[in-house]
């Protein structure tokens, strides 16, 4: 596991809690000997997901350590608290459980979002205040879990609703809503209301790690993609001089020689305008924006 991983405090605390005592059921047999520290004697000392063993560095305490096997943790009577199986539980933040399927974890994490919607009591806000909720606080609550499990985008769906749910609910708002959700996603400069494209964003996240793994350099395609932006016009009431990036990013269309280019220009900038937000900024949206609307680029040109 890398550095940082979220779940290593809580993989230490189950490992390490057996494995302290059995250390201590073999000092007390005289099997290891450790030190002695105003006199008591001491074999082991845990800080933070860190362990130190002391004891003698000889052949007897090193084979005594290496022997200590799976058997004896069997062995354990446990007096903490049981998780039964098929139990949803939190460790920060995570849902975990055992033998728990994906559905039921989903199904955990929507009625925890739809709780957290329903304390906000959308009756009671104008429609201008549910959106800077639904920006500020649903949505990075929302983006969290996204990147826990492996959701689908009828999962995603699902979110979509909660949150449309939120903004025009029939039982405190009776005005008939012609907008498309695709319209909404749009920033509000270009008269969206800002709401953040999930299933947009999901992909460019994933590819975004994917290829953090797997690229060590600059991928080829990069350059490909850069050098038909760069060849291709920008046409609106006349012919406009602009550089690459903001070629891709002007809400002007583009043209080249190839219709199949065209479409595909068409596609990237509707992409780009969904991965533009005009919301709080959340961690994951932030530094690596950039590398996000490239990786989704990527998996759309693969």
């Amino acid at each position: 596991m890398r550095q940082g991983f979220p779940l290593i405090p809580l993989l230490y605390a189950l490992a390490s809690s057996p494995m302290f005592f059995l250390l201590e059921a073999k000092m007390n047999s005289r099997c290891i000997h450790g030190i002695f520290l105003h006199g008591v004697q001491q074999i082991e000392v845990g800080f933070a997901d860190d362990t130190f063993i002391f004891a003698k560095a000889d052949k007897k305490n090193v084979d005594t350590l290496v022997n200590i096997s799976a058997q004896d943790f069997q062995d354990i009577q446990w007096e903490g608290t049981k998780i039964e199986k098929g139990t949803v539980f939190r460790h920060i933040g995570y849902p975990l459980g055992i033998n728990v399927s994906d559905k039921d974890k989903i199904e955990w994490v929507m009625h925890k979002i739809k709780r957290k919607a329903d304390m906000w009591h959308a009756s009671q806000w104008p429609l201008h205040a549910r959106i800077r909720i639904v920006q500020d606080f649903l949505q990075p609550y929302v983006m969290y879990y996204l990147l826990l499990l492996d959701w689908k985008k009828y999962h995603i769906r699902d979110f979509e609703c909660l949150l449309k749910n939120f903004l025009w609910n029939k039982k405190h708002n009776r005005v008939l809503v012609l907008s498309t959700w695709d319209y909404v996603y749009q920033p509000r400069i270009n008269g969206g209301l800002g709401i953040l494209n999930l299933h947009s964003h999901t992909i460019a996240t994933r590819a975004a790690f994917i290829m953090h793994v797997t690229f060590a350099h600059r991928p080829l395609w990069l350059q490909i993609f850069w050098k038909i932006i760069g060849n291709a016009e920008v046409r609106f009431k006349g012919t406009w001089k602009l550089d690459a990036w903001n070629k891709l990013f002007s809400h002007a269309p583009l043209h080249t020689s190839s219709p199949t280019l065209n479409f595909l220009l068409r596609s990237f900038k509707l992409a780009t305008s969904y991965l533009k937000w005009n919301g709080r900024q959340c961690p994951l949206l932030g530094i690596g924006r950039s590398v996000s609307l490239l990786a989704f680029l990527y998996i759309v040109l693969c």
